[in-house]
């Protein structure tokens, strides 16, 4: 069931729930899983480089949640004070990016992938999608479209410009980045998903509906991109129907859907143990199913 097959890798954003995604990632490299190409939302994308750099670098996930993202604050109240934003999540982002990216991504050097990075098109909140090995991107583009991944407008960041357009985190336009794939005739996709089913599911279309009516206004990047967002998890992540899609998902039910804003902003140890725990637990559990099926 197994031998021969060719795998992608999607990877959604959902920034402190990222820590579940570590989680499931950590446990999939003990697995000794392979996949042919990754693509990545947001936080996915720092999980996809350090996927890149080597099972060592996944398996030190946990301890970077730990240690560097549990003492990280998305909050500085003072800096209104300066009439800056109190948010700070694209400088953090940034320097957790930084500590696992390659320098010089190569598709073809043993080890590594190509990684597609999901972005939105700040104007009408369309996603867009730049792949790191590229051979026509060079390094500042590759630089920009880093910096753009975990630009998040409504927290105070800016759009970053990329040939000739504004753009920023691909989660506000298609958080599970299934289609940069469609092209690579995969067998089967993993997804480490962070939104909850119950956000995705056609009874809430008309929302869906509603909020493209307000995109349509141009009132401001953000707004496009909240409703762009909106709009793409509502109606679920297409893909081509002859690839099989093997889904590890944070999918949490009553109380725990209504806390689950709440729990994407909560940097906290408690937290962030607790969501890796989840992810491991979740990603042996589709594992085992996979394999018995």
């Amino acid at each position: 069931m197994t031998q021969g097959r060719k795998r992608g890798l999607v990877l959604s954003g959902g920034a402190a729930l990222g820590a579940f995604q570590a989680g499931a990632l950590i446990t999939l490299s003990q697995r000794g899983l392979e996949f042919e190409a990754i693509a990545a939302a947001s936080i996915g994308l720092l999980h996809a480089l350090a996927w890149n750099r080597g099972p060592q670098f996944v398996q030190r996930l946990d301890q970077t949640w730990r240690e560097d993202v549990a003492r990280f604050s998305p909050f500085e109240p003072g800096a209104l004070l300066e009439f800056k934003s109190p948010f700070k999540f694209r400088g953090a982002l940034t320097d957790l990016v930084a500590k696992y990216r390659d320098d010089h991504p190569d598709a073809d050097a043993p080890g590594q992938v190509p990684i597609y990075v999901a972005l939105t098109e700040a104007l009408s909140g369309e996603p867009r999608g730049y792949c790191l090995s590229a051979p026509e991107l060079d390094a500042e583009t590759r630089e920009a479209v880093l910096r753009a991944a975990v630009s998040i407008p409504p927290l105070g960041d800016r759009a970053v410009e990329i040939n000739g357009e504004r753009l920023y985190d691909g989660g506000f336009s298609n958080n599970a980045p299934i289609r940069l794939l469609d092209e690579l005739n995969l067998d089967e996709i993993w997804l480490i998903d962070l939104t909850p089913t119950a956000m995705q599911t056609p009874l809430r279309r008309g929302l869906a509906q509603s909020v493209d009516r307000l995109r349509q206004r141009q009132l401001n990047p953000w707004i496009t991109g909240a409703a762009a967002m909106a709009k793409s998890r509502l109606g679920g992540p297409g893909r081509k129907s002859h690839t099989r899609i093997v889904r590890i998902a944070y999918d949490p039910r009553g109380l725990e859907l209504l806390l689950r804003g709440a729990r994407g902003l909560t940097f906290s140890q408690r937290n962030i143990d607790r969501l890796l725990a989840l992810g491991r637990e979740q990603a042996q559990r589709v594992w085992d199913q996979y394999f018995s099926g």
